[in-house]
């Protein structure tokens, strides 16, 4: 882990969100993390790609450590009522395609018009009744409130630099580990010479310190 999230407020985030369409593609492709990392060939292209998976997983999401949406993918969020403002989470936001509640009355969800609400910001998104308008009554009941809204950047290159710096570092960093030369610290060869480098904790150290750099900024705390 690069850095704690707070785990509590975590958890009840993530009590109340459903994924409805996964993000596709990456943030990195192969050809960036092979200019990266000096990589000639494609001999272990699938080693790279699964890495490149795995760090983009660490922060994307609602699991993720950033707490935003880094492609675009779609969320249900489910409340108990209507607050006083729904903050919606995993910024940054694209639209809210819809918000439904169960009446009072029970049966079918109503589906609130568009004229009623208000979406304020991005970034950090939330939103309110409309002018001269107040939220519904709802059923006392769990997850009366529904909200879906498409969340992410539009595509790969609208992902902030520093994010898509970052994990071509933790790709470099995972890469190193899984090198099997990782733990040496010299290569030597009788009647050639022998080189030497750093050791690969004091690399990993560096890395770290310059991804949390790079990734502070965008880190989402809670909503």
């Amino acid at each position: 882990m690069i850095f704690p999230r707070q785990d509590k407020e975590k958890m009840k985030a993530m009590d109340g969100l459903t994924l409805l369409t996964p993000p596709s593609g990456e943030v990195v492709g192969i050809d960036e993390i092979k200019a990266h990392l000096d990589i000639k060939n494609d001999a272990r292209a699938d080693l790279l790609a699964s890495l490149a998976k795995a760090a983009t997983a660490s922060l994307d999401g609602i699991g993720g450590l950033l707490g935003r949406a880094l492609l675009p993918q779609r969320w249900r969020l489910d409340l108990d009522c209507f607050p006083c403002e729904i903050i919606l989470p995993l910024p940054p936001i694209k639209a809210v395609e819809s918000v439904s509640y169960v009446p009072p009355s029970g049966g079918i969800n109503a589906t609130l018009p568009t004229s009623e609400y208000q979406v304020i910001g991005s970034d950090k998104a939330r939103i309110i009744p409309a002018f001269g308008h107040q939220w519904p009554a709802t059923r006392c009941y769990p997850a009366s409130v529904s909200v879906t809204f498409e969340c992410g950047y539009a595509d790969a290159a609208a992902v902030p630099e520093p994010i898509r710096e970052a994990i071509l570092l933790m790709v470099g960093q995972l890469y190193l580990l899984a090198d099997k030369s990782a733990d040496m610290r010299s290569s030597e060869i009788d009647g050639v010479g022998k080189w030497e480098y750093l050791d690969p904790r004091t690399v990993s150290n560096m890395s770290r310190d310059i991804v949390n750099s790079l990734l502070m900024p965008y880190r989402q705390m809670a909503f």
